[in-house]
């Protein structure tokens, strides 16, 4: 769309802030409230909606400066996944990141993932004692 010249960066940017971002926001409260209760997860409720707010926000930022900046939708469909499935490659969920290589270690550092995951655990397993 923006490629082609039916709207500008400007205008995409407040529809996707003002029209999807709402109702992002709306499905990860009830998918997470969901979880929640299905789940029995211990710890703040709280805290653990703040993690998934805040990892939906990160994701829809980066989502957004892809549907912006690449040339078609193939391409910031191939970038998001691509860059998307590193961090989660990386984040400590798949493998502890003590076990990845030293090459690896700055994309660790980066990834809004890890940070998620570690937010996730440290208020699940809060309650437990195990943190």
């Amino acid at each position: 769309e923006i490629m082609g010249g039916f709207i500008r960066e400007r205008s995409c940017v407040v529809s996707m802030l003002l029209f999807y971002l709402p109702i992002y926001t709306v499905a990860v409260v009830v998918m997470g409230g969901l979880i929640w209760g299905l789940c029995e997860l211990g710890g703040s409720s709280s805290n653990f909606f703040s993690v998934l707010l805040l990892g939906m926000l990160c994701a829809y930022s980066f989502a957004v400066v892809c549907a912006v900046w690449c040339t078609s939708s193939k391409q910031a469909n191939r970038i998001y996944v691509f860059v998307s499935s590193l961090m989660l490659a990386v984040c400590g969920y798949l493998r502890y990141e003590n076990t990845l290589p030293p090459l690896l270690s700055p994309i660790t550092t980066t990834a809004y993932s890890s940070y998620l995951y570690q937010g996730l655990m440290i208020t699940v397993f809060k309650s437990l004692g195990e943190c």
